[in-house]
């Protein structure tokens, strides 16, 4: 009866998975319109990491975010044997973080921050959609943290504002980042 039951409670939570998916996003988002889209925990967090591999402004350097990894205990190894839509995949075990050789973009500076994220912010295995969702969250705002930093682009976008001419392309390439993360 015990195993009749656990079944069909499983049967019921992956059948309710999408409406979980929507409802936990629709909480997230809520959350984040409160907080108007800014974690102070995780600017400071961010800030901390740069602070701590001397960075000293303009585009955060592929170098610098090695430091960061391994001032976390980490060592980037760079493979072609991973899954196709693999990035990385972390080690905590060994203190390896493995990237995917073969991106078209040879820019890993975002995956490897996305990877460490879970280190700097102290995620668990998340119990819900909802935690995987915030994880991830959490993990995408990190990395845009640590490339995009507060202090030099708030200064950069307040001049910009300034002179009437505020420009994400110019973001974009102030900080050497994609598209969508400066925007």
């Amino acid at each position: 009866l015990g195993l009749h039951q656990e079944v069909e409670r499983l049967h019921r939570e992956r059948a309710a998975t999408p409406e979980e998916a929507r409802r936990a996003n629709t909480e997230l988002r809520a959350e984040m319109r409160v907080a108007g889209n800014y974690f102070a925990e995780l600017e400071r967090a961010a800030a901390e990491l740069l602070a701590g591999v001397g960075y000293a402004g303009g585009p955060v350097s592929q170098q610098a975010i090695a430091n960061i990894a391994e001032r976390l205990g980490f060592r980037l190894h760079y493979v072609s044997d991973v899954p196709h839509s693999t990035r990385s995949v972390i080690d905590r075990r060994n203190g390896r973080i493995y990237l995917n050789s073969n991106l078209p973009s040879r820019d890993a500076r975002a995956p490897i921050v996305r990877s460490l994220a879970s280190i700097v912010c102290g995620h668990e295995e998340p119990r819900s959609y909802g935690d995987f969702l915030r994880q991830r969250v959490e993990a995408n705002y990190l990395a845009g943290a640590v490339l995009l930093p507060e202090s030099a682009a708030v200064d950069l976008l307040s001049e910009s504002k300034r002179q009437r001419r505020i420009s994400m392309e110019d973001l974009r390439d102030a900080f050497g980042v994609l598209d969508e993360m400066a925007a």
